[in-house]
């Protein structure tokens, strides 16, 4: 009867390991599982990421393409500006001394337009000298 007392102990104790091994395989396929799931959800979300990154340095790359252009236009309105600067220099320089010479060119006409006027008639000297002197 000892000997099949042990056997049956034998039986019960491998049954109750075969259960505490099927638990823990159930426990472990539910673990799997989660994994599993986070994995695919980490995997959707890495692909999310990457397509974002993606679609910023395209933007960034527009966006420093635009600013090289901008920078382009700047320059060229710089060295437009510069020279439009030296232009009017020139320009006021040109004009000083275009003022420079008329300035005795007009004492002389003036000198002349009043000997006209001490010569001619006073009714015109009256006259032309209003609208000269006013």
């Amino acid at each position: 009867r000892r000997k099949f007392d042990a056997k049956a102990l034998e039986v019960t104790v491998a049954e109750e390991d075969r259960k505490k091994l099927e638990n823990q395989n159930i426990q472990l396929a539910a673990k799997n599982t989660h994994v599993v799931d986070c994995n695919s959800r980490l995997t959707v979300e890495l692909e999310q990421n990457s397509n974002l990154l993606n679609d910023l340095q395209a933007e960034l790359t527009r966006k420093a393409e635009h600013m090289e252009i901008q920078n382009t236009e700047i320059q060229s309105l710089r060295k437009e500006l510069q020279e439009l600067s030296a232009i009017q220099q020139n320009a006021a320089a040109g004009r000083r001394e275009l003022v420079g010479s008329l300035v005795p060119s007009l004492a002389v006409i003036k000198k002349e337009i009043d000997k006209i006027l001490e010569l001619g008639p006073p009714d015109l000297k009256n006259a032309i000298g209003t609208n000269l002197y006013p």
